[in-house]
C-alpha cells in the first residue's frame, strides 16, 4: 500500500528532532569518555557536535548580525569555541545541545499552533453554490469570491460558508464550532448566521453580509496568528537585551584577555583562560531556552483546548489574576446534552420508549440525547415516520404518536396543559430544553435536556 510522502514542514521537523539526538547522544558520550578513567579521548564525538551543531548556530548569528544586532546565539556559539579553545570541549558541546534543543522546542511549540490554527481553517467551506435572481443555482465557487449581498443555498448538514443572514427557509444550526453550545438554534428569516456552523435540519437561504475574509471564524484564525507573534513582556525584554548584553559580554571578554598581560598582572595564556572561562559563564542559556519556548507552548496548547490568547504578553499577566469569570458550555459542561427530567403522568419510561422509537431515524438535534437516555428500553418499530422541519417527527407505533414543539401539538389538533406549558418555561429558564411527547388524542408528557456539568 502506498504511503503519502512527508511534508516539506515534517521533514524540517524529522531533521531537526535526529539532529538534537545525535547531539544529545554524542555529548553523552563525550561525558563518558571524559568522567571514566583509561578510555579513549572524548574530542572525536564531541568534535562532531561542534560540526552538527555549528550551522543552525553560524545561520541565526548571521541573520542578526546582518540587521545590525549581536544576539545571545552568537555569544553562545562563540562560547562554544572558547570552551573548546581553554580545552573544555564538554561544557562547549553542552552549550551547543542547549541552543539545539531550544530551537527544537521553539519548532514544537510553533508546528502545534500552525496545527490549531490549521483545524480551525478546516472549519470554512471551500466553495459556496450562489443563486441567480431566479432562484437557480450557478456552479460552486470559492468562499472568497462570495461579495455581500450574494445569496447561497444551505442544505441540511452542510456547514454555512460565510456569515450571512437569513432571507428565506427555517432550520436548526449547529453553532458548537463557535459558541461551545451543543443544542442547536433555530434560525429563520432574519437571522444572522455564521460561517463554519452547520445546519443540522431544514433548508436556508442566506444572504452574504460580510467577505468570507472578515468573518467571525476568520477573525478567530487571525487572532490565534496574531497571538503567535505577539511576544510576552519577558520575552520582548529579553530579545531587547539581547544586543547590548552580548556587546557589553565581548567588550568585558576582550578587556579580561587583554588589559591584565598589557599591564603586567598576568600571563597571555592565564588571561586568555579567564576570558574565556567569563564567556562561557556569561552565556544565557536559560533565558534562551525558557521563555519563547514556553510562550509558544502556552498559545498552542491554549488554542488546542479552545483558549484563545491575544498575546504572550497575557499569559505574563495570568499571575496577577485574582478573578476568573468561565463560560458555561463546553467549559464547565461537557458541552452535549442530556436527560435531566421527564413530566408526564403515564410510566416515564414508555414515555421514554415512545420518543426513542421515533428518535433512531430522526436527524433531530436531540435524537442522540434522547438514545442515550432510554439505553437498556426495548425500542418499537416505526411506520409512517415523517420528519416536519421547525416542528417535529411523527410516525405509528402503532398508534400515531409524535414528539416536537407546540407547533406539532396545534397539527394534531390537541392542547398542551398549562401544568406542562408552566413546567417547559421553568426548565427553559434554567437553559434547559424541552421536547413534547403526544399522539392524536392528547399531549401526554415531555422531556427536558440540559448541558451536563
Amino acid at each position: 500500500m502506498m504511503q503519502a510522502s512527508p511534508t516539506p514542514r515534517n521533514r524540517t521537523r524529522m531533521a531537526g528532532f535526529v539532529r538534537t539526538s545525535l547531539i544529545l547522544g554524542l555529548t553523552l558520550i563525550g561525558a563518558a569518555l571524559e568522567w571514566i578513567p583509561d578510555t579513549p579521548s572524548p574530542w572525536i564525538p564531541l568534535a562532531v557536535v561542534y560540526l552538527v551543531g555549528a550551522g543552525p548556530i553560524a545561520r541565526e548569528s548571521w541573520a542578526a548580525l546582518r540587521r545590525g544586532r549581536l544576539s545571545v546565539d552568537a555569544l553562545m556559539g562563540i562560547a562554544a569555541v572558547g570552551a573548546a579553545v581553554v580545552g573544555q570541549p564538554l561544557e562547549g558541546a553542552i552549550l551547543i545541545f542547549l541552543f539545539t534543543l531550544s530551537n527544537e522546542l521553539e519548532g514544537m511549540a510553533l508546528g502545534r499552533t500552525r496545527r490549531a490554527i490549521s483545524s480551525l481553517m478546516e472549519l470554512r467551506p471551500e466553495e459556496a453554490r450562489p443563486l441567480n435572481s431566479d432562484g437557480s443555482e450557478d456552479p460552486p465557487v470559492p468562499v472568497e469570491d462570495l461579495a455581500p449581498g450574494t445569496r447561497i443555498r444551505v442544505r441540511p448538514g452542510e456547514r454555512i460558508p460565510v456569515d450571512g443572514r437569513v432571507v428565506e427557509g427555517r432550520g436548526d444550526v449547529d453553532q458548537s464550532a463557535i459558541t461551545g453550545e451543543a443544542i442547536p438554534i433555530r434560525r429563520t428569516e432574519g437571522d444572522d448566521v455564521f460561517a463554519a456552523t452547520i445546519l443540522s435540519g431544514g433548508s436556508l437561504i442566506v444572504e452574504v453580509t460580510r467577505p468570507a475574509s472578515e468573518s467571525l471564524v476568520a477573525r478567530i484564525i487571525a487572532l490565534v496568528e496574531e497571538a503567535r507573534e505577539n511576544q510576552a513582556p519577558a520575552q520582548t525584554f529579553i530579545d531587547r537585551f539581547a544586543h547590548p548584553y552580548t556587546l557589553v559580554v565581548l567588550l568585558t571578554t576582550t578587556a579580561v584577555a587583554m588589559v591584565p598581560p598589557l599591564l603586567g598582572w598576568a600571563g597571555w595564556e592565564e588571561a586568555f583562560y579567564r576570558a574565556m572561562t567569563l564567556l562561557v559563564v556569561a552565556s544565557p542559556c536559560a533565558l534562551i531556552i525558557s521563555t519563547p519556548a514556553a510562550i509558544l507552548s502556552g498559545i498552542a496548547n491554549g488554542a488546542r483546548n479552545g483558549v484563545l490568547f491575544k498575546g504572550g504578553g497575557i499569559l505574563d499577566l495570568l499571575g496577577q489574576v485574582d478573578t476568573v469569570a468561565f463560560d458555561k458550555t463546553g467549559t464547565l459542561t461537557l458541552g452535549r446534552p442530556g436527560l435531566e427530567s421527564i413530566r408526564t403522568e403515564m410510566d416515564p419510561d414508555t414515555l421514554l420508549q415512545w420518543a426513542a422509537s421515533l428518535e433512531v431515524p430522526a436527524e433531530h438535534h436531540l435524537a442522540t440525547a434522547v438514545l442515550d437516555a432510554a439505553e437498556g428500553l426495548t425500542l418499537l418499530p416505526v411506520q409512517d415516520f415523517e420528519a416536519i422541519p421547525g416542528e417535529g417527527i411523527r410516525g405509528l407505533l402503532p398508534e400515531r404518536v409524535w414528539v416536537g414543539n407546540e407547533a406539532m401539538a396545534a397539527r394534531h389538533g390537541v392542547e398542551v396543559p398549562d401544568s406542562l406549558r408552566d413546567w417547559r418555561e421553568s426548565e427553559g429558564d434554567q437553559g434547559r430544553t424541552v421536547i413534547l411527547v403526544g399522539t392524536d388524542r392528547e399531549t401526554v408528557g415531555a422531556i427536558s435536556f440540559g448541558d451536563q456539568l
